[in-house]
């Protein structure tokens, strides 16, 4: 009993200490590193596809990469959500600007909590059993999880959290891969609106509009390229893009030329090449007929 008492004049103490100063915690530091991780993660999905056309790995590897990576970056997303709001102080939470309670609040707390904790661990507490704690049990729950469920319980959040940009940058990538183009072209959609544009994320929608599409290039998908091979000038899909707007215009002779370019500066090693090549073999018929 002796020693119940001290934990509870401790913990009256320590309350009491704590509360004076107890200011708001930004917690843009813990974004920042959930936005990293979910980059290198989205960087992944894609390495796995240039290995796949480069012919390093076979297809049933690269699904099974696939599906690892994606369940990563979907628990990334998971515990965000979870545990933050969009990166935004959590319902109730003191903000940087708040004043300290005051000191006679400070003292009724530092006598109430530790009281109403006794009670309410003699009601329900089981001292004789280990600890299991919550971030513990967390991470098995994500552990054991499918990448169906993680995915269900993005988009869960997502629809009561429509404006978390985040949330729309993961899954975006994930939709794409599952072959569900409309979607993901509506997740980069909402994600650029949130977050503003990147060449990830330019690339991404581009590549998942044209898949919505049957492989028509929109004005809309035409125009975001052209500023995308401005951004990202070493890349050959946007100049590629281009190539294909121009054929399905109808304008072959600046299709045709789109290609040849790309193709003088392709190497033996390029995986899109023979692709490239087949259009412009497609357009040399064309003129012979």
């Amino acid at each position: 009993m002796v020693i119940w008492l001290l934990f509870a004049v401790l913990t009256a103490v320590i309350v009491f200490v704590v509360l004076g100063p107890l200011s708001g915690q930004s917690t843009t530091a813990d974004n920042a590193v959930e936005s990293a991780n979910i980059t290198v993660y989205q960087d992944q999905l894609a390495e796995i596809d240039a290995d796949l056309d480069r012919g390093v790995i076979s297809a049933e590897e690269a699904q099974s990469a696939r599906i690892e990576v994606s369940r990563k970056i979907l628990q990334v997303a998971d515990q965000a959500g979870v545990d933050r709001d969009s990166g935004k102080a959590r319902a109730g939470a003191p903000t940087g600007g708040a004043k300290p309670p005051k000191q006679h609040l400070a003292l009724i707390l530092s006598g109430l909590i530790p009281v109403a904790a006794g009670l309410s661990y003699a009601s329900v507490g089981a001292p004789q059993l280990p600890n299991q704690p919550h971030a513990l049990r967390l991470q098995e729950n994500l552990k054991t999880a499918s990448a169906e469920s993680l995915l269900a319980r993005v988009e869960a959040r997502l629809r009561t959290h429509p404006d978390d940009g985040r949330g729309w940058d993961v899954i975006a990538p994930f939709y794409y891969q599952a072959r569900r183009y409309g979607e993901s072209a509506d997740a980069y959609r909402n994600a650029m609106r949130l977050l503003g544009e990147s060449p990830s994320r330019m690339m991404g929608y581009v590549k998942a509009g044209i898949g919505a599409n049957n492989g028509i290039v929109t004005e809309e998908l035409r125009q975001i390229t052209e500023r995308l091979t401005k951004v990202v000038p070493d890349r050959a899909e946007p100049k590629f893009w281009l190539g294909l707007a121009l054929e399905q215009d109808g304008n072959f002779a600046g299709a045709e030329k789109a290609y040849a370019d790309l193709l003088a500066s392709a190497t033996d090693k390029d995986p899109w090449r023979s692709m490239v090549q087949g259009r412009l073999d497609g357009l040399t018929k064309k003129k012979a007929n």
